[in-house]
């Protein structure tokens, strides 16, 4: 288990790196495979905004 007093100090316990940047795991990147904000729309009902 981790030190809780490190734990204090991190602004992210128990996540990889800071929290500023995605995490690079050396993976192809295909930008066509990204999800459209319609996607997302359909996918959580809505046109929302606010």
């Amino acid at each position: 288990m981790a030190d809780p007093k490190t734990q204090e100090n991190e602004k992210h316990p128990g996540m990889l790196g800071d929290g500023t940047e995605e995490q690079n795991l050396n993976q192809p990147f295909d930008p066509s495979k990204r999800i459209t904000e319609d996607e997302v729309d359909e996918a959580f009902g809505g046109d929302e905004k606010g």
